[in-house]
């Protein structure tokens, strides 16, 4: 990760645009998130997927991530590549493995890669919590960790969900007993976390910081 070295990006809105109104029924987005950004190109590969299943669907598009962790957003958000940095050197060989493809329940989590809560993959993510929590106060976040990677958001029948996942297997995802690989490979190194404001539409969510490790 991070060959070219450490660098951090503030204020950079995501920009994506999609008549996707009617998913944002009921919806509650999230306040403050952190995100693993998969590396190339398994990044492009699944923007990819994920911009066509939301042409196709009139959902929303967004990048390609994990979620870390998500708390409601402060009043200011201060830079956090000090405070995580740390976290991040550490972890700086971990891989993101790929189990299987699922369908869910949820607006945001209704079809996605579901990724193995690997011992190293759990304590990344307890240690980003409490470096987080350390920097900005209050209590660790104590929600459930369920590793994965989002490929549309949406609120829709389970029988609509199990058809846009059948047709991303047939978009290069081969998903079987042995496990799930994309393009080939069943494992990502990610090279980037990013500071997200997860509030409103998804289209108006917000990139505060990119730190590269």
């Amino acid at each position: 990760m991070g060959a070219a070295g450490h660098y951090s990006v503030r204020g950079v809105r995501l920009g994506f645009s999609t008549d996707s109104a009617k998913h944002h029924l009921g919806v509650r987005s999230m306040g403050l998130s952190l995100w693993l950004i998969p590396s190339q190109p398994l990044k492009s590969q699944i923007q990819t997927i994920i911009n066509e299943v939301a042409d196709a669907e009139k959902a929303p598009k967004f990048e390609p991530h994990m979620t870390v962790v998500s708390i409601p957003c402060p009043s200011a958000i201060p830079p956090l590549q000090s405070s995580l940095m740390p976290v991040l050197t550490r972890f700086e060989s971990l891989r993101l493995a790929f189990k299987s493809l699922f369908v869910g329940t949820s607006y945001f989590i209704s079809v996605a890669l579901l990724l193995h809560p690997t011992p190293a993959l759990v304590e990344f993510q307890r240690d980003i919590v409490r470096a987080l929590s350390q920097e900005l106060g209050g209590e660790p976040s104590d929600k459930p960790f369920l590793p994965h990677i989002s490929l549309y958001y949406g609120n829709i029948s389970s029988e609509d969900r199990e058809r846009i996942a059948s047709a991303i297997r047939d978009k290069g995802l081969l998903d079987n007993d042995a496990g799930l690989t994309i393009g080939g490979v069943s494992s990502n190194l990610p090279d980037e976390l990013w500071v997200v404001k997860t509030e409103g539409p998804v289209e108006s969510w917000e990139v505060i910081e990119m730190i590269q490790f």
